[in-house]
């Protein structure tokens, strides 16, 4: 039978831990989905996708095993399940508490669209096409970045206690932080947190409203008789997220000297905001 997942982590976290996230793919079917294989594979894996930079390289990797292993072996999974049993391989077999958003991006992305998503636990909302102003790049810190680090991972065990919390103040169980209200955070639950899981709590909520209004704009722009002003707000955006990320510890030099570039030469020069990308600590800043 297939091995635990606690003892795969064990074995290959003195071996390449590299090998987890494409070994894990077969593991993950064989525990959650009852899969058996009567042989083995040969995988030649070539990728573009820089490592360590915060552009989802590993949900790439665990996305792309996934897709081969399941049409080499002839296994109907929707692609919905793909990317939540990816997910399932980074976070029990590699043992990286990642979410599902770059695993949904691995399975449904699309050139030059973003993907809106809702995440709870993963549901792709709807395909959104940059306005024809706008381009994004991706410019790298020289700082690599791990989901497995630290720094994220204790970022995200906060936010969890957080949310445990203000369960068991509303005496109610709460699935997710970000249907909490910015309002109804500050008057019902900010002052009754400790001050170690303020700010990891309060990221989720009030990113989900930044997100939230980032589309709206983006929405807007096209029919926009001043577009350049809701430009400035969709970079403000961007810039408020990165400060978010300051203030849990997932920042960097690095990606705070691109950050304070690109603010330094501002619309003028056609650049209107950027933030750090992925999981912060390191890795690529998203400039618009």
């Amino acid at each position: 039978g297939p091995l635990e997942y606690e003892a795969a982590r064990s074995f290959f976290r003195r071996d390449d831990e590299w090998a987890a996230y494409v070994a894990g793919v077969f593991l993950v079917l064989m525990r959650e989905r009852d899969i058996r294989f009567t042989s083995g594979a040969n995988i030649l894996i070539s990728s573009r996708v820089p490592l360590g930079k915060g552009v989802s390289s590993s949900a790439a990797l665990e996305v792309a095993v996934m897709q081969a292993v399941t049409a080499a072996f002839d296994v109907s999974i929707e692609g919905r399940d793909k990317a939540l049993l990816s997910q399932k391989v980074e976070n029990m077999v590699v043992g990286a508490p990642c979410g599902v958003m770059d695993q949904m991006t691995s399975v449904f992305g699309e050139r030059d669209r973003l993907l809106l998503l809702l995440c709870q636990p993963a549901e792709l909302k709807r395909m959104i096409t940059l306005p024809r102003q706008l381009m994004l790049w991706g410019i790298d810190s020289g700082i690599r970045h791990s989901v497995g680090g630290a720094d994220y991972g204790s970022g995200r065990a906060s936010t969890f206690t957080g949310l445990q919390m203000i369960s068991d103040l509303k005496r109610a169980k709460i699935d997710y932080l970000a249907n909490i209200s910015p309002a109804e955070f500050e008057s019902e639950y900010l002052v009754k947190l400790p001050q170690s899981v303020r700010m990891p709590t309060a990221h989720p909520i009030y990113e989900n409203v930044r997100v939230q209004r980032f589309v709206e704009l983006l929405d807007q722009c096209e029919a926009s008789d001043d577009p350049a002003t809701l430009f400035n707000e969709l970079g403000e955006l961007m810039y408020e997220s990165h400060r978010s990320y300051t203030a849990l510890g997932l920042n960097s030099s690095g990606t705070d000297l691109i950050v304070e570039l690109v603010r330094k030469e501002g619309p003028g020069a056609g650049l209107y905001g950027a933030k750090i990308t992925g999981g912060g600590s390191g890795g690529t800043v998203a400039v618009l």
